[in-house]
């Protein structure tokens, strides 16, 4: 084993090092017009300074969900020192490239560790000791904060556009907004700035985590026709001359490309008849479908607040009446607002038609270059085509195989 350093940062490798693990695997660009997926992962302290970059390791794997928070695994040799693996909320870099592209964030955010332990392995050798590591993305702020502000002030109760609004609850409970000023996290969180391009909703809230609070706003741009998405960023990369900065966006439209046909630019189609999806599974779920859906307000029994949405074209399908589905929302008065969520409860209560399975990357589907988190593509499986958003997406990587990826496609009804 060998253990270099330069500019403050460790380098650990195997003599000779395992193949695959973080350089660019010796092999021709595929004939994709991308390369073959290469990955490398720096470990850095909780401020970004980088502490070891990794040339030796076992695996990886990753899932991203859309407005949620994604996770990573990573198996790393067990002889890297736990005084650089044990630290919370220590970042890790992971950077992704593309035959002989350079490589860049994998998923355009950073990883913070949560979790570790050590293990001890069976091989054909006897034992291997390993570190499995477990990590967030940087939307792991969002969970950590509660909107902290009492009911009915500016703070818990909004009419605004609903990215505008988005943004206000970050910066209000990470920001510049706090009126604690211990909450503010400006110096490594920027929010980016307002742009009004989703439709004006009705919130209240208040003591309540941020994270869920963003998912109900959005969902109600949704309802409302325009579609709008959230993430938290890496803007600043660690260790790349400046100091770290993660910044909070939203999307509207979509939350990456549009891919759909026959206009996207360019159209792409999903499945297995196009020799792009591998185990396919197409999904039609309705375990948790309502057709009447109840929003209570303030007020207790017959004072209290009730708002009722009904969709009565899926209720005359089946002779059982009504599938009632209520939503306490206690700290909301206002009879408009109560409206919107149940209208916004409704569709979200909708069967949901997926098409999952293994992503074969081909000429023009190669994750990060032809496609990405997020975007709008049209899927067909069966003689079925219909419009759909790539909602979650895992990958994976051992150390001597290739990459492994697995998609979820969502459809809006």
């Amino acid at each position: 084993m060998a253990i270099t350093g330069t500019s403050g940062t460790i380098t650990i490798s195997a003599s000779p090092p395992v193949g695959g693990g973080g350089l660019p695997l010796s092999l021709s660009a595929i004939a994709t017009g991308g390369g073959i997926p290469y990955y490398t992962i720096t470990l850095a302290d909780a401020f970004g300074n980088p502490l070891l970059r990794l040339i030796d390791w076992v695996s990886v794997e990753w899932a991203w969900v859309e407005m949620n928070v994604g996770s990573l695994t990573l198996v790393l040799p067990g002889y890297i020192p736990e005084t650089v693996i044990a630290i919370n909320r220590g970042m890790v870099v992971v950077e992704r490239g593309l035959g002989s592209a350079p490589p860049a964030l994998l998923n355009g955010t950073i990883y913070l560790r949560t979790a570790w332990d050590k293990q001890w392995r069976r091989t054909e050798n006897g034992f291997e000791k390993v570190w499995v590591i477990t990590c967030q993305d940087l939307n792991l702020c969002l969970e950590d904060r509660y909107v902290d502000y009492n009911a009915g002030s500016g703070y818990t109760s909004k009419l605004d556009e609903a990215d505008n609004m988005l943004k206000a609850v970050v910066r209000e409970n990470h920001g510049s907004l706090a009126l604690d000023t211990t909450r503010s996290i400006t110096s490594i969180l920027d929010v980016e700035a307002d742009v009004s391009a989703a439709p004006i909703v009705r919130k209240s809230f208040s003591r309540r985590k941020v994270l869920p609070v963003l998912q109900e706003i959005a969902k109600a741009s949704f309802q409302r026709g325009t579609y709008v998405s959230f993430d938290v960023v890496c803007k600043t990369q660690p260790g790349a001359g400046s100091a770290f900065k993660a910044e909070f966006r939203t999307y509207t439209g979509q939350r990456g490309m549009d891919h759909r046909v026959p206009g996207g630019n360019p159209p792409i189609l999903i499945g297995p008849d196009f020799g792009n999806l591998d185990d396919p599974r197409l999904s039609y779920d309705a375990r948790e479908a309502a057709t009447r859906a109840i929003v209570g307000g303030d007020g207790e029994e017959e004072l209290r607040a009730v708002a009722r949405e009904n969709d009565l074209a899926r209720q005359y399908l089946t002779p059982w009446g009504p599938i009632e589905h209520f939503e306490d929302s206690r700290q909301e008065g206002d009879a408009t607002a109560l409206q919107d969520e149940a209208r916004s409860l409704i569709k979200l209560m909708r069967p949901r038609r997926t098409l999952s399975g293994n992503i074969v990357q081909t000429a023009g589907l190669i994750y990060g270059l032809n496609f990405g988190r997020g975007d709008y593509v049209t899927a067909q499986m069966d003689g079925m085509a219909f419009d759909a958003r790539l909602s979650a997406l895992k990958g994976s990587k051992n150390r001597d195989g290739p990459e492994q990826l697995e998609a979820i496609f969502m459809a809006e009804s």
